[in-house]
């Protein structure tokens, strides 16, 4: 077999998955869609029970805790948006390392402590974005590198606590509306994949 036939069996495995992947963002975006119209809009679930903002808030169908932190995944996804435009594989980057961060958040307890004794020591809190740059940036400083090893994210802890970069946690001094934050992440996670559909992931 010559090199002209390998290239393009190459070229046509590379085509075939980039048409699955765009697929799977397709259906991806169509089912954050639905939820935003279950959660914003009087919907019939199979025709059987009525949902919107009155039953999510009647019902506590979901505790507060688990509300918060879709919260703070929704400001998670807002950062990396913003921290990311028209940057390519770095946002692709960005989101595996908030999608990192947000396993530790919702971890037991027993993950968290063996993720924590993994997690890379900082000397300063601020290093985490020195830190990050350098992994993101191939030898000419300049082009993300997606073959790169240092491409796979990790935690970093300072002083005994981890610290993250993508994911905010603020402090939440007041009740959360559950189908409003369902709504906020479903709309930015829509955001966010359009992106991966707009943007050049291979640099």
């Amino acid at each position: 077999m010559n090199n002209n036939s390998i290239n393009k069996t190459d070229f046509n495995i590379e085509l075939s998955h980039k048409h699955n992947i765009l697929q799977l963002i397709e259906s991806r975006l169509l089912n954050f869609q639905y939820l935003i119209n279950s959660h914003k809009k009087n919907h019939i679930f199979f025709q059987t029970y009525l949902l919107n903002s009155q039953f999510y808030n009647e019902n506590n169908i979901i505790s507060n805790k688990k509300i918060t932190r879709y919260y703070y995944f929704s400001l998670g996804i807002f950062n990396v948006l913003q921290s990311s435009i028209n940057k390519g594989v770095k946002t692709l980057n960005n989101t595996k390392q908030l999608m990192e961060e947000f396993e530790y958040l919702v971890s037991s307890s027993t993950i968290q402590s063996m993720k924590y004794l993994i997690a890379q020591n900082l000397n300063h809190p601020y290093d985490i974005f020195n830190q990050v740059s350098q992994l993101n940036n191939d030898i000419n400083g300049d082009i993300y590198n997606v073959n790169n090893n240092n491409s796979k994210k990790s935690l970093y802890k300072f002083n005994g606590n981890i610290i993250f970069e993508h994911l905010m946690t603020p402090p939440v001094t007041f009740q959360l509306s559950y189908p409003d934050v369902i709504v906020q992440c479903c709309e930015s996670l829509i955001q966010l994949y359009q992106r991966f559909l707009l943007e050049d992931l291979t640099r």
